[in-house]
C-alpha cells in the first residue's frame, strides 16, 4: 500500500484511470467524496490519513499549476457548476458535448491536442487530472479575449463558446437569450457560488 500511495503522489496521470473506474465505475453518483470515503476506509489500517490524502494534494496541485488567472476558488465554482462534482459526468447530448467534471467537448478536446501536440482521447477526460488541465486551458484562453473579464463572462463564454458570448452579451446579466429564451446556465452558476461561498461544497473535503 505504501508503494501504491508513492507512486499516487509522483505520477501525473497514471494513477487516476484505476482510482476512478475502480470506484466510478461500479456507481452512477460517484462523487470526489464519494471516492475519499471509499479509499480512506479501505486505507485506514495501513496508512495513516488514508491512500486519499496524496490524491487529494495532487489534484489541488493540478488545479493550481493550470489555474492561471482564475482563483482555485473560481475552477471548483465551475466545476459544481458543470457537473456537481461528478468526475464521469457526462453531458445529456452525449460524449461529444461534454465530459467529466469541466465537462469537456470533443472541440475543446481537439483544439487542445493540436494547440500542445498532445494525444489526449475522449476516454481521458474521465481522468480528473487531464479533465482540469484541458478545462483550465480553455479558460485562461477566454480570459484573453474578454474585456474586463469576470466569472460571469468567464463562464458564459465556457458554456456556448467565445463567439455566441460576445454576441448575446449584453442579455446575459438578464438571463436570456436574445431571443428572450432563459439562460438557465448562469441562474446555476450563481446558485453554485452561492453554494461554494457558504462553504456547503468543496470539490475535495
Amino acid at each position: 500500500m505504501m508503494t501504491y500511495l508513492t507512486v499516487l503522489c509522483k505520477s501525473k496521470y497514471a494513477v487516476l484511470p484505476l482510482l476512478f473506474f475502480l470506484c466510478l465505475g461500479t456507481v452512477k453518483t460517484g462523487t470526489l467524496t464519494n471516492v475519499q470515503s471509499f479509499y480512506e476506509t479501505a486505507a485506514a489500517p495501513e496508512v495513516p490519513g488514508g491512500i486519499f490524502e496524496g490524491y487529494r494534494k495532487t489534484l489541488y496541485d493540478v488545479i493550481d499549476t493550470y489555474r492561471g488567472a482564475l482563483s482555485r476558488r473560481e475552477i471548483e465554482i465551475i466545476i459544481l457548476t458543470e457537473s456537481n462534482g461528478i468526475a464521469n459526468a457526462v453531458s445529456s447530448g452525449g460524449e461529444n458535448y461534454g465530459v467529466g467534471l469541466m465537462q469537456i467537448s470533443s472541440i475543446a478536446l481537439k483544439e487542445f491536442n493540436q494547440r500542445y501536440t498532445m494525444d489526449y482521447r475522449l476516454e481521458d477526460l474521465y481522468d480528473p487530472f487531464v479533465n482540469i488541465e484541458i478545462g483550465c486551458w480553455v479558460l485562461n484562453d477566454y480570459y484573453g479575449e474578454i474585456e474586463n473579464p469576470d466569472l460571469y463572462k468567464l463562464y458564459n463564454a465556457y458554456n456556448v463558446g467565445l463567439y455566441n458570448h460576445r454576441s448575446y452579451y449584453k442579455h446575459y446579466q438578464n438571463h436570456k437569450y436574445p431571443d428572450g429564451k432563459s439562460y438557465n446556465s448562469l441562474k446555476r452558476l450563481e446558485w453554485a457560488i452561492g453554494v461554494y461561498d457558504n462553504q456547503s461544497w468543496r470539490l475535495v473535503p
